[in-house]
């Protein structure tokens, strides 16, 4: 406990001997006071030798003292009489000696926080801190805290600040004029738009504007700011500013004129802020505010939409023009008086497609129309009649299909807003849906491409007629087969089924039937396979899916293979996209489809690549089910196929890897797994092998960490080992004999990784032992290099076995803890072969490790890799190389530290004789220029006179290459060039 009559003296002693005896003892009389020990207030009196010295630096240490102990106080700590005395001495000792004020700053910085403050206090403080603190004089911190004060009180307290009148708005403004620093100014830009709305600025309107307007537009970079952990971005700021200036409709009259001066300049920043702040402003200041600036702000913004050269500036312009049209649509007079000038101004434009001016012009009343329904009429009533025009005059197919990609534009914007063009009443003649459904019997493809793109848009306006046409016209094209129409024929089947259900359903039976049996035509095995592939498009829509789903699980028993895989391929792109919202489609496939019986039943007639869509699909669903869905499932089918294992691995594989662990081991895995262990080394099929591996993995990564665990994993073990220190000692065909051995060695090694995979990631505590073993094997002398090619199995990407999705243990970080720990095995391997092996099995590491963690190790692995480009292995070589280039992109120290060693070596790879590796080599060097001058100008002269010859280089992409990187080298030091 702090004895209340020793704080004095405890305070002197620590201010002698260290800043971290100061807060120490902060900590420990904060602590008393929140156990009930001390009171503030006593602390307070026990200061006064300290708070009433005449010398200022004793004032400032205790006042020092008294802040960071309310600073660490709890909000609520404080009652409201012992807030008010607190607040009451800080606002006194605002009147002291300059060097005080920013401990004293600090201290009401946490008074502010407190619960009880009063309004009276509140102002108070405010007031105290605007009479007596000139702001700007103050370090950028304390005018930070100043700042974080009044954001406080605005959030907290601003209805009883509103009260005080001008005195608030008077003291911001004092206080925030000119700030400069970046992260003072995202402050004030993050709480000035609340604090403006809420408080009347009367006839300090213009002076707030004034004070705010002055930074804009914002200039700044951010890579200038010392402090990189508080970067603050020039977007931040600028959106910030944004909000403020657009505020409230008050500042329309100050904000357009300002907009204007800006969109006039030549600066292209200033013109994309001003469209930006345009953008923003419009809706606040409304049709009433922007009215008297109309005639001035279309001109310019006309000029930059017009070609509109610089796209950046375009797409800010149209936004800004959209955002202007919707904000003057609540008067009605001004508003059709400036979208007909706008379409007057551009109609010019639009009067043959050919014209440069006609695409900017059309984006224009694009934008317009979309605004709201009134804009979309008067555009449509003015545009429609001169694309019909020019289309009935065209005769190239690119012009047509061109009028009918803009018609579309049109259409699909009407549509947003409810509207047929027929329904705009100077448009009643218009028949474009039997225009476009004429356009379907023509022989163009780009001309049907376009025609049901537009006619998808228009799914609400065709009668019954026209859609009996269009759902002909969709079967003939599915029939077909044209490549390039099956995607649109199919995305205007999905919308129109979302919307007339009932006709696409006696669509499917009289025109898109699959069974070839029920076929009333013969159906070729192609159109069979279209018409499957087109009802997938549809097949997860809940009106539909309870028909056409169980027809496509029918053709997977077929007896045509191809139309067997069409149809499990497409239930596997069905159960891969998990986005359905309506309608559970894994849950709808299992329940009322028994899809996993049906498809383990017909796996016994089914080819070998069919045997694998099937378990990708049983994985697929089964790791949605819940527990007692997969118990039931497993207790159906787990026997059965185990005693057919040999034959159904890759079944078995889909199965149970998707298994929880509660279900998976309610069932004998002893004998399953020393089956698994036979297949794995019996070096039969590939694919069956793999799927045995990786189903060890999964048991293994999902099984207890008890005796039976351990049991297993040294079975696995000893057979490995065995295996692993086979030699061929007999005399007969010794080759064939080695050949064997070394196939049999490389399988244990994949299954040796599969199953170090699976404990590294459940975070076995045997997984060391195994992680040494395969690294041992890089040692070996007929398989090291195999498996320094097989390491990446440990941690590849694009691997999704043991996962969580999956239900497997997955603990975070685990390819880290790999990588750290191979990177310490490196002394270990010290004769030459295995050193290679080594550095093989880095590389394929590295190419399956993100860059964030290898930037970590950069010091460590880049003199590694540079060593891989002496191998004799031009695989790795490329692969370093293609490392390398973003890496040298970083501009890492450790690229300039190994120069000496890096640059001679590409350059020797530069005449290598595979192009890949030529143009790898040089992309590194050329990166290289991207460091400062006074590390690479001595290779200047080396590289350009090794380079000359790539200029010859057989192959073009070589050449073009070479001439980019000498044209740096060659700028290198040289007047005008890098410098």
């Amino acid at each position: 406990m702090t004895n209340l009559f020793d704080i004095s003296n405890k305070l002197t002693s620590a201010l002698n001997d260290s800043n971290d005896a100061f807060i120490k003892l902060c900590h420990i009389t904060t602590s008393d006071i929140e156990t009930g020990k001390l009171s503030l207030v006593q602390v307070i009196i026990e200061l006064d030798k300290f708070l009433t010295s005449t010398e200022s630096n004793d004032r400032l240490n205790g006042v020092r003292f008294l802040s960071t102990i309310l600073s660490q106080l709890s909000s609520e700590y404080l009652s409201e009489q012992e807030t008010n005395t607190i607040a009451k001495f800080y606002c006194d000792r605002l009147k002291d000696h300059h060097t005080l004020i920013p401990s004293i700053i600090f201290g009401i910085l946490s008074i502010v926080k407190m619960k009880n403050l009063t309004k009276d206090s509140a102002f108070k403080l405010f007031h105290g801190i605007t009479q007596n603190v000139r702001c700007q004089s103050e370090e950028r911190e304390t005018r930070e805290n100043i700042y974080l004060i009044f954001k406080i009180l605005f959030d907290t307290k601003s209805d009883d600040l509103k009260t005080f009148g001008p005195d608030i708005i008077y003291g911001i403004l004092s206080s925030i004029d000119p700030e400069a620093d970046p992260r003072n100014l995202i402050i004030l830009f993050n709480f000035l738009p609340n604090f403006i709305k809420t408080f009347k600025l009367g006839h300090l309107t213009e002076e707030m504007f004034d004070c705010l307007s002055r930074y804009f537009p914002v200039d700044f970079n951010s890579q200038s700011q010392q402090n990189k952990n508080q970067i603050v971005t020039r977007e931040q700021l600028s959106n910030g500013l944004e909000n403020c200036l657009s505020a409230i409709p008050e500042f329309a009259e100050f904000c357009l004129p300002l907009i204007i001066d800006k969109l006039s300049s030549n600066v292209k920043l200033a013109k994309i802020e001003s469209l930006r702040l345009l953008s923003k402003s419009s809706s606040v200041f409304g049709a009433e505010g922007l009215k008297e600036h109309l005639a001035e702000l279309w001109p310019l913004i006309r000029a930059e939409l017009l070609p509109g050269n610089d796209q950046e500036i375009k797409i800010a312009g149209l936004f800004a023009l959209e955002n202007i049209t919707k904000a003057l649509a609540e008067d009605k007079n001004i508003f059709e008086k400036f979208v007909s000038l706008v379409i007057i101004d551009v109609k010019s434009s639009l009067s043959d497609i050919e014209l440069s001016l006609f695409d900017p012009a059309e984006k224009i009343l694009k934008t317009i129309a979309k605004s709201c329904e009134e804009s979309c009429t008067q555009v449509l009533a003015v545009f429609v009649p001169m694309l019909l025009a020019q289309y009935t005059t065209k005769t190239t197919i690119v012009d047509k299909a061109k009028l009918i990609e803009s018609l579309n534009g049109f259409i699909n914007i009407a549509a947003t807003h409810g509207l047929a063009i027929s329904s705009v009443p100077t448009l009643a003649w218009t028949d474009i849906p039997g225009l476009y459904l004429n356009e379907l019997s023509s022989n163009e493809v780009s001309l049907k491409l376009k025609a049901f793109i537009g006619l998808s848009y228009q799914k609400l306006f065709l009668n019954d007629t026209q859609r009996a046409t269009l759902y002909d016209k969709i079967c003939i094209e599915i029939d077909a087969g044209t490549s390039e129409l099956m995607i649109p024929c199919q995305n205007v089947l999905a919308v129109f089924t979302e919307c007339y259900p009932t006709e696409i359903l006696i669509l499917i039976e009289t025109r898109l039937e699959i069974d070839a049996s029920k076929c009333k035509t013969n159906c070729s095995t192609s159109i069979i396979i279209n018409r499957i592939n087109a009802l997938t498009s549809i097949a997860a829509i809940p009106s539909v899916a309870s028909t056409i789903l169980p027809k496509i699980i029918d053709q997977t028993a077929t007896i045509t293979d191809d139309i067997n895989s069409t149809a499990l391929l497409c239930i596997e792109r069905l159960v891969q996209l998990d986005n359905y919202e309506e309608f559970k489609i894994h849950n709808y496939l299992q329940n009322n489809c028994k899809i996993i019986d049906r498809l383990i039943k017909s796996s016994a007639d089914v080819n070998h690549k069919n045997i694998h869509i099937i378990s990708r699909i049983c994985c697929l669903i089964m790791r949605k089910l819940d527990i007692d869905e997969q118990k039931n499932v497993i207790n159906q089918h787990y026997n059965s196929q185990v005693l057919q294992l040999s034959k159904q691995i890759v079944l078995l594989e889909g199965l149970i890897t998707p298994l929880h662990s509660s279900v998976l081991f309610l069932h004998d895995v002893d004998s399953l797994l020393d089956n698994l262990l036979n297949i794995c080394l019996e070096n039969q099929e590939e694919q069956s092998t793999l799927s045995s591996c990786k189903l060890v993995a999964v048991l293994i990564n999902k099984m207890e960490e008890n005796i039976k665990f351990g049991k297993h994993l040294n079975i696995f073990h000893e057979k490995i080992v065995d295996i692993l220190e086979t030699t061929h000692d007999g005399e007969d065909d010794e080759m064939k004999g080695k050949s064997n051995v070394c196939e049999i060695k490389k399988l244990a090694v994949v299954l040796l990784a599969w199953i170090t995979k699976g404990l590294i990631i459940k975070g076995s505590s045997r997984a060391q032992d195994f992680l040494d073993m395969y690294f041992n094997t890089l040692k070996m002398e007929d398989i090291g290099e195999y498996a320094g090619e097989k390491i990446n199995i440990l941690i590849d990407k694009n691997e999704t076995t043991l996962s969580i999705d999956n239900h497997c243990n997955v603990k975070i970080f685990y390819k880290q803890r790999i990588f750290q720990n191979f990177l310490q095995q490196y002394q270990k391997f010290e004769e030459k072969n295995s050193r290679q092996n080594y550095l093989i099995a880095l590389v394929h590491l590295i190419e399956e490790i993100p860059m964030e963690l290898l930037l970590m190790h950069l010091s460590k692995i880049v003199p590694l890799l540079i060593k891989v480009l002496s191998l004799d292995n031009d695989n790795v070589i490329l692969l370093v190389l293609k490392i390398f280039k973003p890496m040298i992109d970083t501009k890492h120290e450790i690229f300039a530290q190994q120069i000496d060693a890096f640059i001679p070596a590409c350059l020797n790879l530069v005449k290598n004789k595979k192009m890949h590796i030529r143009i790898a080599a040089l992309n590194c060097i050329n990166s290289y220029c991207n460091y400062p001058n006074d590390i690479i100008k001595i290779y200047k002269e080396n590289v350009l006179d090794n380079l000359s010859l790539s200029l010859d280089d057989p192959k073009r992409l070589v050449r073009q290459i070479a001439t980019k990187t000498i044209t740096r080298w060659y700028l290198i030091n040289a007047p005008g060039g890098k410098e």
